[in-house]
C-alpha cells in the first residue's frame, strides 16, 4: 500500500508538471463563465486560461454590473498557465451575468444570459449514456464509469425548431426534484457546443469547451480540447451520440482535487493518451462519452 500512495503521488507530481505548460502560443485560451453561457446560479467561479505568449502581469478582470466594471482580484497558479479570479457568491437564477477582460493590450466581453435554454428539446444526457474512454486503457474507465452513471446533466438544442441549420448544444448538471421533474443545478449551462443540424444527424466541434459537472454534492469545473460531438435526431430522439474530447493536465488536477485524498490515485489509473504539443509526449487524456440519452423534460429554474 505504501508503495501504491508513493507511485500515485509521482504521477500527481507529474500532473502538476504538466498543467504547468501552457495550452497554446496566443496569450489567451479560454474563460469561464464562457460567452453565451446560460442560466448560471449559484457561487459561479472565475477563471482565465493563459497561453505561452501572455503577460500576467497586464491580466485585469472585471464584472460589469449596471455598466461599471468592478475589479476581481486574480491570483495565478501552475506558473501562471491559469489565473483563478474569485467567486460571484450567490447568483440568483435569472440573473444576467457580464465579464470583461484585458490581457496584452486586447480586451473582450463575456455575457451570460439568464434565460433557460429556450423552446429546447431536453434529454436527460447521462441516461442512457456511459463513459466509454478515459484515457488510454480501461482502469480509469472501470473506476469512474460507476460514479458517472450516478451523476444527472440536463442537456438541449437552445431554441431548436425542428428544421436543420446551426445551433448550440448546451448542457448543466442536474437533479430530480421532489415531483419528478429535473430541475439545474450550479453552476448551470456552462458548456457550450456550437452544432450543425442536417438530415437526421447533429455534428459540432469546438476547440475549448466548459463541462461543469459534480463530484459527490461539490460542483467541479473542467476545461475541455478540441470537443467534437456526433449523434443522429429524430423527432425528439437524440441516438447514438458520442461526445469526444481532451482533458489537459489543468483538468485531471481539478479533477483529482475535488475527490481529495483519494485524487492521486484516481490520477495513477488514467493512461495520459493525447500528445497536444506534438513533442511524442502525452499530456492530456481522452474522455468519450457514447450511448443515446433519454427524453427529459425541465421542470423547474
Amino acid at each position: 500500500m505504501t508503495l501504491l500512495l508513493a507511485l500515485a503521488a509521482c504521477r500527481s507530481a507529474h500532473d502538476d508538471k504538466l498543467a504547468e505548460q501552457p495550452l497554446e502560443e496566443a496569450p489567451f485560451v479560454a474563460a469561464f463563465p464562457p460567452d453565451g453561457a446560460l442560466h448560471l446560479w449559484g457561487d459561479v467561479p472565475v477563471e482565465i486560461i493563459l497561453g505561452a505568449a501572455a503577460d500576467p502581469s497586464t491580466l485585469q478582470v472585471s464584472q460589469l454590473i449596471d455598466g461599471a466594471k468592478v475589479p476581481l482580484p486574480c491570483g495565478l497558479q501552475f506558473d501562471g498557465t491559469v489565473a483563478t479570479c474569485g467567486v460571484i457568491p450567490g447568483v440568483e437564477p435569472g440573473d444576467a451575468l457580464g465579464f470583461s477582460v484585458t490581457l496584452d493590450g486586447h480586451s473582450g466581453r463575456m455575457l451570460s444570459d439568464g434565460r433557460l435554454p429556450q423552446p429546447g428539446i431536453g434529454w436527460d444526457l447521462l441516461q442512457g449514456v456511459s463513459l466509454a474512454a478515459l484515457g488510454g486503457g480501461e482502469t480509469a474507465v472501470n473506476t469512474v464509469g460507476p460514479y458517472l452513471d450516478k451523476a444527472q446533466a440536463f442537456a438541449a438544442l437552445d431554441g431548436y425548431d425542428g428544421t436543420d441549420g446551426d445551433w448550440t448544444f448546451v448542457a448543466s448538471p442536474s437533479g430530480r426534484r421532489d415531483d419528478g421533474t429535473i430541475g439545474i443545478a450550479p453552476w448551470g449551462f456552462g458548456f457550450l457546443l456550437p452544432v450543425t443540424v442536417a438530415a437526421g444527424t447533429v455534428h459540432g466541434e469546438a476547440d475549448t469547451a466548459w463541462l461543469p459537472t459534480q463530484v459527490g454534492e461539490d460542483p467541479v469545473l473542467l476545461l475541455l480540447l478540441d470537443g467534437t460531438l456526433d449523434a443522429g435526431l429524430s423527432g425528439e430522439a437524440l441516438t447514438d451520440l458520442v461526445l469526444e474530447a481532451t482533458l489537459p493536465a489543468v483538468s485531471l488536477e481539478a479533477l483529482s482535487d475535488a475527490v481529495g485524498l483519494l485524487g492521486p490515485q484516481l490520477l495513477d489509473l488514467i493512461d495520459l493518451d493525447v500528445d497536444l504539443d506534438g513533442d511524442g509526449t502525452p499530456e492530456g487524456a481522452t474522455i468519450r462519452l457514447a450511448g443515446t440519452p433519454a427524453p427529459a423534460v425541465l421542470g423547474a429554474w
